[in-house]
């Protein structure tokens, strides 16, 4: 059964302007349909009155489907709503094989047809009512994935490599960045989100009563960031549950989520600090 989470997210530099915006939150789609054409999921989306909608990776999935139910979504939202989307793992993997990298660019160009912006290593400015705040997106390597990373992230992927990918922070407006895994909560505070959405770890498939999630696509158990907000310094996390999973993946207590986001002027008062 799909959910609907609802969070608001106090961001300090948050002009004013954008008190009460509201972003959908969407990850890990890996090819699922909700609905014919994904016309359920849509509906649930649009019935949520976003003002943008990001989708932070593994929308598709590499060896079973090439992009179809990503872009029958987008085709509806995007009629409504801005749609902002970075890649994951399955993404950049495809990337990164020479076999794979034309369908790859094939599946971004009709999304780039239908009107989705990609942010790879780039940023947008969002403005409204005379304000802006900015979105950045990351493409993490493939390397960034990989289970040995989890004993140190902050080597594998310190905040000067952050600032390599998409720039440096702008420090005079609310940063918001997209980032497909949030093994490196800690490097993308450092480097200036004001906020970041995450997905890649599934809510940790099964999800165990006052333990959280059991299962890490890093191959570990209990992964420090697997669903919901958390909070380091001035930064705000939300890491979504996803809303699909590659074959013989199997769900516990943890059932596909769409994130809706209100975003709020003001200090931060989440739980889950660091």
């Amino acid at each position: 059964m799909l959910t609907v989470t609802e969070l608001e997210i106090h961001l300090r530099r948050l002009p004013r302007a954008f008190d009460g915006f509201r972003i959908v939150h969407l990850s890990d789609l890996h090819g699922k349909r909700f609905g014919e054409q994904n016309n359920g999921l849509a509906e649930i989306v649009r019935a949520q009155s976003p003002d943008l909608v990001v989708a932070t990776g593994d929308m598709l999935d590499r060896k079973n489907e090439q992009g179809a139910a990503f872009l029958e979504l987008a085709r509806q939202l995007v009629q409504t709503t801005p749609v902002y989307s970075i890649r994951g793992n399955h993404e950049q993997y495809m990337a990164d094989h020479i076999e794979e990298k034309p369908i790859l660019a094939q599946y971004e160009q009709e999304l780039e047809h239908v009107g989705v912006i990609l942010l790879h290593d780039k940023s947008a400015l969002f403005s409204r009512d005379g304000a802006d705040i900015l979105f950045y997106g990351i493409t993490l390597p493939a390397s960034a994935y990989k289970p040995h990373v989890v004993k140190d992230p902050h080597t594998c992927l310190p905040p000067e490599m952050v600032a390599k990918h998409v720039g440096v922070a702008d420090e005079n407006r609310c940063c918001i960045l997209l980032a497909h895994s949030p093994l490196f909560f800690p490097s993308y505070a450092e480097w200036g989100a004001d906020l970041v959405l995450s997905g890649h770890m599934h809510g940790g498939l099964i999800r165990l009563p006052g333990l959280g999630g059991l299962f890490s696509p890093y191959h570990h158990l209990f992964p420090r960031y697997d669903a919901g907000r958390y909070v380091r310094q001035e930064a705000v996390m939300v890491v979504s549950r996803g809303l699909g999973d590659s074959p013989f993946r199997v769900r516990f207590r943890n059932p596909p989520e769409v994130v809706v986001i209100t975003l709020r002027t003001g200090q931060d008062q989440g739980s889950r600090l660091e």
